[in-house]
């Protein structure tokens, strides 16, 4: 895949994924009404189809792309629909509509029934999906991320084989060989003529035990009559073909033999027009061994290509924190000489005194808490174990009211919210520069970017060290003087 078609398969997944998104906040803010089994399950296995879709996407697209920066956001996006195909699975096995058997029939709630062996038939059908489209590959960097993990049991395996030399060897796979049907018949007719051959010998009054030879020679005259009246009786039953019989018996043998070898001719041929032939010729196994290796270096090439990529993005990491330094360190050091100075003059004046260290000047942006409020939560968290400790009464008195828990179109906002951060970062940063005219056509990453998220960041954390040292190196002379 061209890294235009890979861009357009991205902007396309990212769109499908906010429209389900969307889906289901709004299935979300109608989970106040009561469903049934039924229709849970439907909505889930729905929604189960299209995040497996989803997920073979961006995997597709993670494996694809060679630009670093893209991967990353590829890759966070990845994790959070792979946790919410994972949760989807629970909630169909969960409210997996019952059994015949164990459903409720008197018209009361009912109970939900665990159940591993999924149905989603009609929900393939009504989204028009096969099911080949489900089946899932392994993400690439589940291997990438434990390499170091996977080299070193490589090496103890390898290192573990060098006491035995040339003694250990791999297992051969064992190959189990396609057999024709016709192949199959023909040993099949081979089998019974040489059994009824057999069975016809076995038979036959030729054929004496060496016990049962008779010694004199009226016992020979005797058999070669027995023999005679046999074979008389045998005419008798089986009479000999005519001539017109014959011919016609051999006819009919002949052109069965010579339509059935037609047939199969016509067979061959028309699997070699249309492309199912199972040709088993030296050129065929030659252009497929090809067309393999072609493939797998084309994946090999790839893979360095990533590779020299995300090292170049590492490496230009640390080259761009010193030409920000350079550029701007003079302007945020400034910044945040002018923030810490105005409010050591606000704490002083309000306390008269200097402050000993700026944990204060964090606290300033954090959200501010009321004690009223902790007594409140406190006296609420008491009303609440009391009415629990009631509940747990009556409950104890009348066992027979057990309040049955439902099924929720409600998904967790643990897993949306950060779906819909992912999408608001590609619209914001990689729309334009993926789709359009405007799209760079580049696959190195970009550095303006990389100043934005991560450069500027550490140069700030790093130059804020050295001011709130001479800061408060400075109040401590201040206090020191008479």
């Amino acid at each position: 895949m061209s890294s235009e078609s890979i861009d357009l398969l991205w902007n396309e997944s990212i769109h499908k994924l906010k429209e389900l998104v969307q889906q289901e906040d709004d299935a979300s803010s109608a989970s106040n009404k009561q469903i049934s089994i039924n229709d849970a399950f439907s909505h889930f296995a729905k929604l189960y189809i299209q995040y497996t879709l989803l997920l073979n996407n961006f995997n597709t697209s993670y494996s694809s792309l060679v630009q670093p920066q893209k991967r990353i956001d590829i890759k966070t996006t990845l994790e959070l629909i792979i946790c919410r195909v994972i949760n989807l699975r629970h909630l169909l096995v969960k409210w997996h509509p019952p059994n015949s058997d164990v459903i409720v029939k008197s018209g009361g709630i009912q109970p939900s029934f665990p159940w591993e062996y999924l149905d989603i038939t009609k929900e393939l059908e009504e989204l028009s999906i096969s099911p080949s489209q489900l089946v899932t590959c392994t993400p690439s960097y589940f291997k990438e991320d434990q390499l170091a993990v996977i080299n070193t049991r490589n090496a103890t395996v390898v290192s573990l084989q060098e006491p035995f030399g040339n003694d250990v060897r791999l297992l051969e796979e064992k190959s189990w060989p396609l057999v024709d049907s016709s192949s199959l018949a023909a040993a099949d007719d081979n089998v019974a003529s040489s059994s009824s051959v057999a069975s016809a010998v076995d038979d036959s009054p030729d054929v004496q035990s060496t016990e049962e030879e008779p010694t004199h020679h009226d016992a020979d005259v005797g058999i070669e009559s027995n023999n005679s009246t046999e074979d008389d009786t045998d005419e008798k039953k089986n009479p000999p073909l005519s001539e017109q019989e014959a011919a016609t018996k051999i006819q009919s043998t002949i052109r069965g033999h010579q339509s059935r070898k037609k047939t199969s001719e016509y067979k061959v041929w028309l699997d070699n027009l249309v492309g199912l032939s199972n040709d088993n010729s030296t050129d065929r196994k030659k252009e497929l061994h090809l067309l393999e290796n072609n493939l797998s270096e084309n994946h090999q090439q790839r893979y360095q290509e990533q590779k020299y990529c995300k090292e170049s993005y590492e490496n230009d990491l640390h080259r761009l924190n010193n030409v920000v330094k350079e550029e701007e360190g003079f302007n945020i050091s400034n910044q945040l000489r002018d923030e810490r100075t105005k409010w050591i003059t606000d704490y002083t004046i309000k306390n008269n005194s200097l402050p000993d260290s700026f944990e204060d000047f964090y606290k300033k942006d954090l959200p501010p808490t009321n004690e009223d409020d902790d007594k409140e939560n406190k006296d609420a968290k008491g009303s609440k174990q009391k009415k629990d400790t009631s509940a747990d009464n009556k409950k104890s008195k009348d066992k027979k009211d057990v309040i049955l828990e439902g099924p929720t179109l409600a998904a967790p906002q643990t897993i949306l919210d950060p779906l819909k951060e992912s999408i608001q970062i590609y619209e914001e940063r990689w729309m334009h520069r993926t789709v359009g005219e405007d799209r760079i056509k580049s696959q190195s990453h970009d550095v303006e970017i990389a100043k934005d998220l991560i450069v500027r960041d550490q140069v700030r954390s790093e130059l804020t060290k050295g001011v709130e040292e001479k800061l408060l190196s400075n109040i401590i002379k201040i206090k020191a003087m008479p």
